[in-house]
This record gives C-alpha cells, structure tokens and sequence, in this order.
C-alpha cells in the first residue's frame, strides 16, 4: 500500500512539474475561408458577440505567423486621442511602449528566466470600474505583433456538421508550445480545457469555450498572458506589469533569426544606396561592398558596418548611387535590392514616436530609415541595405465612440484595424492556396478606444414596466484609467486637463 502511495505521489509530482514547464502561444492572421461567423469567428471590421473587440484576425497554424520585416516601427497619436486622454493617456501608452523596447533582441533571452506571472489588481481602480489604459494597449500592440490570445484558442472550432439532427464538431489546437513547437493544453503552465457552446445568440454561432481547469486560476488570472485580454478584454481594476513567458515565448518563435520566410518588402521599401564611400574600402560605412547582395565586382551600396539610423526627409525617392565595390572602378547603382526574398526573422524590434505635424494636424513629415537585412539565396545568407521611407505611422493610437448602433449588447473597449491588408507570402512558394500564411504585417496598424463615456445598464425582469435611474447599479461598465501598485491615485479620463496639455505639446 505504501508503494503504491508513493508510486502515485512520485506520478503526481511529476505531472505537476511538467506542468510548469508547459506552456503556449497563439499566432494571429487573416481569416482563412474555414474560419466563419458560424463557428465563432469574425471578419475584420465586424464587432464580435463574446469578445468586445472589433476588428480582430484569426489564429494561425504554426509556421504561419505574420511579422514585421523593418527594424523601426513607428508609432503615433491621433487629435482624437490626445483631445480625450491627453498627457497622462500619452504617458501610460508610453510605459507599455517601453515594456515591448524592453525586449530587446529575442535570441539572447532565455524562457526559463521570465516569470509566468504579470497579472495584478488595484483595489481602488477596481472599486471604480476602471480599465488600464496601458494594460490594454500593451496588449493590442502584441496582436500588432503576430500574436493571438491562446486563452481563446487553446481549442477552436474547426467544422460543425449536422447527422440525424445530431450536431457535432471537429476541434482543433491553435496553442503552440514555444520550445518544442507542438499544440499544447498550457498557457503559462496553466492547463486549460473546453466546453462547445452552441447556439450562442443572437447570431447563434458555436465556439470553443476556453477556461482553466484549476478554479483559482478562473477566479484571479494572475498567469494570463499579455496577449490574451482578447476574450473578454481587462478587467476593471485589473493591470499587467510586464509580458509574460508566452508572450517572449511567441515573439522569440516568430523572430528569431533562424526562422526563414519568403517575404516581399513592404511597399515604402526601396534599396539603398551608399553615397560617400572610398572605393576600394571594405566595410566602410555607406559604401559599395562585395559582402554586399547581390555579390560581384561592385556592390550595391552599404557596407558590413552599416546600422539603422533615421532621418527627416523631403523626398519619398529611392535609394542614391552607391560607392565602389573591392576592386571596383565604378559607382554601384542605387535602389537594387532582391524582392521577393528568403529572409530571416528580424530579432530586434524598436518602436519609435513619430508625431503629426504640431501633434494635432493630418500632416506627418516623412521619415527616411535605412537598415539592413538578411536574405538567403544559394543556401547562403547575405546582407542588403535597405530604405524606407514612412509617410504615416505604422500603429496608430485613436480614440472615438465605438458603441454602434442599436439592437447590440456588446459594450466594445477596443476596436482594431485588423489583418485584411496583412500580406500572405502563400503565391511565393510554388503552390498557391494551400497555407493561410506565413506572411507579412503591413501598417498601418490602428488602435482606437472608445470614448463612449461612462455607460450603465438597464436590465429588464419580468413583470417590471418602467426602468428609471435606481434600476442599474453607480458603476459604470466602462471607464478608462492608468493605475498601477503604489499608492498613487488612479488617473480617470476623460482628464479635465487635456486640452491644455495638448496645447502645451503644440510646437
């Protein structure tokens, strides 16, 4: 009996430890044709019935993802934001922007190192029905990114069929494991299962009802990833303080430098060329080189030591003449670069302001970026100078009243300009049709909330006629804040003071 006890406990501890170092990640796309309203799954655009989000993409089998292929990305405010949130919305966006700078180069983290845990509550904040500004955009930003909520689709729906007027389904794992890359069960090292909800008004889809098995964990979702507030948005009160193993965990899959996609440039993207180098000088920075790609007697223009830098711009022009290559007489000719290209992923992503003109105004100052990637061709990685010229920025933070119209329920927090403009490399690789990805995020990427103030809810019960202001409760059910762990007050918005700190911004 005693073996026996032992033998079990010793299955269990195991189990348990396993657990712990089981986790997963989702992938975000456009929506295949499988992925319809019926089975729980929405257009760009579209508000959905269980998720308050408008706008969003679908999950994507592994090795499908969608990324970024620039180093910089750029980012803005819109007058709307500004008018409604002012300096105080700007700060909290900015913290979350410095949570993902953070990240630096995703080859040198090690998963083992970052905690399962971010989430947080402010009891205050909570008491008040606020929501964290900064939590949510971080959030978004990560969708922004090629990530999904695994918490939605641990499990998904993959067809539903109708036999002797007996509904059944086929379910699928849309939650990879970061380390090992297969479907997994875990998020955070938390094991998650389902239940088929079906029909589910008004529209009377089905889906796949995700939740974790342990009821601590549904009461208080301190390991819920960042990237997975998609299926009911952030709770009031609560906050997340930094990302979490799954979200590095799928960021790291997506862009490490050893993973290979064949890619097209953005569309703002030219070659570069190299301008004011010594001919004959390996390396100089600017200047034609034969490690350069294409290879040859003269190169295209940037050297090996070439690094990203921006600059204001007037002109939205390619790439200028290139210095000399070794052993070259003649100036390489600018602009040439190998599009479409096998390229590796780009493992340091830096998110940079760029302002409108005057902060308020529709105009935006073109920016010029110069960066180099690498591309494989003859089994064999080289380096490319590249420019890109931005015109607006690429995520776009915006505010206005997403409420809709009438005969709707749903109160959305967030609406998101969604995947229909994303590029998918699936013609590049021969066979055309048959993979809803990998592929290309293409900005721009907006991020609007709703402002449509505070808002209650009348209920009616049966038997009641007339509903008056003692019929809902004081709290709102949505308010925007910024709140985190001190003692600090929580900032409410609309901020009094808005307007005059955008005058106070206006240059």
């Amino acid at each position: 009996m005693m073996r026996s006890f032992l033998q079990v406990s010793a299955t269990v501890t195991f189990l348990l430890l396993a657990a712990e170092r089981v986790h997963g990640f989702s992938l975000v796309g456009p929506l295949p044709p499988w992925q319809t309203a019926g089975l729980g799954y929405q257009g760009a655009g579209t508000l959905t019935t269980f998720n308050n989000t408008v706008g969003t993409g679908g999950p994507m089998n592994i090795n499908e993802e969608y990324r970024w292929n620039v180093p910089t990305i750029h980012y803005g405010f819109s007058a709307e934001f500004l008018s409604y949130f002012g300096q105080s919305g700007v700060d909290s966006i900015e913290e979350a922007v410095a949570i993902l700078n953070e990240i630096g180069d995703v080859e040198s983290i090690e998963l083992s190192d970052v905690p399962t845990e971010s989430g947080r509550v402010n009891l205050r904040a909570g008491a008040l029905g606020l929501t964290d500004l900064k939590s949510t955009a971080l959030s978004y930003m990560l969708q922004a990114r090629g990530l999904a909520d695994p918490a939605r689709y641990a499990f998904a729906l993959r067809n539903r069929w109708i036999i002797n007027n007996v509904t059944n389904y086929h379910v699928i794992k849309r939650n990879f494991d970061p380390e090992t890359l297969r479907p997994s069960s875990f998020i955070n090292g938390s094991l998650y299962t389902y239940v088929i909800q079906d029909p589910v008004p008004p529209s009377n889809y089905a889906w796949a009802s995700n939740f974790p098995v342990d009821p601590l964990d549904r009461l208080l979702p301190r390991n819920l990833p960042v990237a997975g507030i998609d299926l009911f948005g952030v709770p009031s009160g609560f906050y997340f303080t930094k990302l979490t193993r799954d979200d590095i965990g799928g960021l790291k899959h997506i862009y490490r430098s050893s993973n290979y996609n064949t890619e097209n440039a953005l569309p703002d993207v030219t070659g570069a060329g190299g301008g004011g180098a010594v001919a004959g000088q390996v390396g100089f920075p600017g200047g034609g080189d034969t490690f350069d790609f294409p290879s040859g007697a003269t190169g295209v223009g940037g050297g090996t030591f070439d690094f990203p830098f921006s600059t204001a711009t007037n002109t939205v022009a390619g790439g200028a003449v290139g210095g000399a290559g070794v052993g070259a007489g003649a100036a390489a000719v600018g602009g040439t670069f190998v599009n479409p290209a096998l390229k590796a992923g780009i493992s340091s992503l830096e998110m940079v302001r760029a302002d409108y003109d005057s902060l308020v105004g529709v105009f935006f100052n073109p920016l010029t970026v110069r960066f180099s990637e690498t591309v494989l061709t003859n089994d064999r990685p080289r380096s490319q100078s590249l420019t890109r010229t931005v015109l607006q920025p690429d995520i776009i933070f915006n505010a206005a009243d997403l409420q809709g119209a009438d005969a709707s329920s749903a109160i959305p927090q967030v609406a998101i300009s969604g995947t229909g403009n994303w590029n998918n490399s699936d013609a590049l690789d021969g066979t055309t049709g048959d993979d809803a990805g990998p592929g290309v995020i293409v900005p721009p990427f907006t991020i609007t909330f709703n402002t449509v103030g505070p808002i209650f809810q009348n209920l009616q019960s049966a038997g009641s006629f007339f509903l008056t202001e003692g019929a809902f409760g004081s709290q709102s059910l949505l308010t925007w804040g910024s709140y985190n762990g001190t003692t600090n007050e929580p900032v409410v918005y609309p901020v009094g003071s808005s307007i005059l700190d955008l005058e106070r911004q206006v240059r």
